[in-house]
């Protein structure tokens, strides 16, 4: 029955022991991972997602804004497998095979480059600046002050898959720039939009080596892979470096990144201190563990 004229309706207050059943739900959805080698589309796992974010429902949690948005900050290690398009499978020690097209929105050459993942971070935190690069439907909201505006980048720590058994070993890091919003019509929801990247060598890397495989690339650079670097500049605004830095960096920009609510976006699903559960606009979920702060400043 609904409530009575004149009286508040009911409150019905969460289970008395929700945050040991969320305990359980939590290690139980963790195993499930586990057993799944990172996967997160097989049933188990989906089956111990869906009793976890049923409990965390419960706790009317809405990360948006205030004190329980700043669990959101800090390093995130990605533990579910990269999902991006076309996995070439894995190399011998188990790590996933893309090309570098795939992973950078089709940005940085040779587009057909075989590379594997080792890692992927997501650091998150409070943006002091606004940035220049803003949806057109966000940047009202945005120039206005946003108080929840955050920096949200995807750093890939990659090896270039050489040729059976040549030497020396390639290592890179590409990085995406973004920035999130919280969306004002659904709970736990952030639009998400990028404004550029960077690829460059990690400390180890043979130098000498990363030259001369991306000066290389430029030569070789097929007709159909010119037109789409055309098509990004003219419909994204993109601005690309055209040769490598000094120090062996490429970058991209996005002056009209493609962005909005409801658009491009992630849905918090679970977050604590230690792990956050994400579904993005296609409905692909990812785990992440967050690094602990004393590790970072080791």
């Amino acid at each position: 029955r609904g409530a009575l004229v004149g009286l508040p309706a009911l409150v019905v207050p969460p289970p008395i022991n929700l945050k040991g059943k969320i305990k359980e739900a939590k290690a139980a959805l963790l195993d499930a991972l586990t057993d799944a080698n990172g996967e997160t589309n097989g049933q188990p796992f989906l089956s111990a997602l869906g009793k976890l974010e049923d409990l965390y429902k419960l706790t009317s949690l809405d990360l948006r804004g205030g004190k329980h948005s700043r669990k959101l900050d800090g390093v995130w290690l990605t533990m579910s497998n990269p999902n991006y398009q076309d996995c070439l499978g894995q190399n011998i020690n188990g790590d996933y095979m893309y090309t570098l097209g795939r992973m950078s929105f089709d940005m940085f050459r040779p587009e057909h480059l075989r590379c594997s993942i080792q890692a992927i971070f997501n650091p998150i935190s409070i943006a002091e600046v606004a940035p220049s690069a803003i949806p057109k439907s966000l940047r009202e909201e945005v120039e206005e002050g946003s108080k929840c505006l955050r920096n949200y980048n995807i750093v890939v720590s990659f090896t270039i898959e050489q040729e059976h058994g040549k030497e020396p070993n390639v290592q890179g890091i590409m990085t995406n720039y973004g920035f999130i919003v919280p969306d004002p019509n659904v709970r736990n929801r952030y639009s998400v939009w990028f404004t550029g990247g960077c690829i460059e060598p990690n400390d180890e890397t043979d130098k000498e080596e990363w030259f001369k495989i991306f000066n290389a690339s430029k030569a070789k650079e097929e007709i159909k892979e010119r037109a789409k670097q055309l098509a990004s500049k003219v419909l994204l605004g993109v601005r690309l470096s055209d040769s490598l830095e000094g120090d062996g960096s490429m970058s991209f920009h996005f002056d009209r990144p493609i962005g909005g609510h409801g658009k491009t976006y992630f849905d918090i699903i679970y977050c604590d201190r230690s792990l956050r559960l994400i579904r993005g606009q296609h409905d692909s979920i990812y785990a992440l563990s967050k690094v602990p702060s004393s590790y970072l400043h080791s």
